[in-house]
């Protein structure tokens, strides 16, 4: 009996704290989608200033333990900056325009969706932790958790249902582009429909609508990794506000 309990405990996925604090990620996200994804530009040291910014959320996805899809982000966004430096410069009228714009779009999207990957890692608990200690106002940050847990929930519906269509047998719906269409539209629009009553009605149950000061479970502090994080986030907002003042 007791090595059955200990069997089942092992196979218990344990909680995985984050190395980095929410707030850390919460403003590199900011940071990443305004001046890089915004196309924020400067002197020749405001652009190493953002290049740094952008290696900044590969680095910190492999840090939180995501091996596999940071290192693959981080050889993508090096094989694009590579291509600028050395391929690029050799290049000649459209074909410079064209593979420069390619260059310019990726090393803007992959550190943007590393950023968005690192916001979908933090456990719902520090997040909320993270939000009340940013002194939010709690109806945006009722709306705020809802969502963050709405859109994971929908595509685990959607994934289920194509599941159930399948054993069926009506991928294809029997031939008919109507049935394939109906039989996962209308399971996904009454799931959707519950699942933000659920999410709703779990959100007013642990008190997130509180006017009253929430405790919380897991504490979140600052460590020693996130401040250089903050220092490279605030060093580009200052010389992206340099910029746009040069500009203006």
């Amino acid at each position: 009996m007791q090595h059955t309990q200990t069997s089942e405990l092992a196979r218990t996925p344990k909680y995985r704290k984050s190395h980095v604090d929410p707030r850390s990620k919460l403003l590199l996200l900011l940071s990443v989608s305004i001046i890089l994804v915004g196309g924020m530009s400067g002197s020749r040291l405001a652009n190493h200033a953002y290049l740094l910014l952008a290696s900044l959320p590969l680095a910190v996805l492999i840090v939180e333990g995501y091996w596999k899809s940071g290192l693959i982000m981080a050889s993508l966004f090096a094989f694009f900056v590579w291509v600028a430096i050395s391929v690029v410069p050799s290049l000649e009228g459209n074909h410079q325009i064209a593979v420069m714009g390619m260059v310019a779009f990726c090393t803007r999207i992959l550190p943007a969706a590393a950023s968005f990957s690192l916001l979908m890692t933090i456990p719902v608990s520090e997040l909320v932790s993270a939000l009340y200690r940013l002194r939010l106002p709690p109806a945006l940050i009722t709306v705020f958790v809802i969502v963050f847990r709405f859109f994971p929930t929908v595509i685990n519906e959607m994934v289920a249902i194509e599941q159930s269509v399948r054993m069926r047998g009506l991928t294809l719906g029997n031939g008919s582009i109507k049935t394939a269409i109906l039989s996962r539209l209308l399971p996904f629009l009454s799931n959707t429909l519950r699942i933000g009553d659920e999410l709703s009605a779990a959100a007013i149950s642990r008190g997130l609508g509180a006017k009253q000061y929430r405790t919380h479970y897991y504490q979140t502090h600052f460590s020693w990794l996130d401040f250089p994080i903050l220092l490279v986030i605030s060093i580009n907002v200052l010389l992206a506000l340099v910029s746009v003042g040069e500009v203006q």
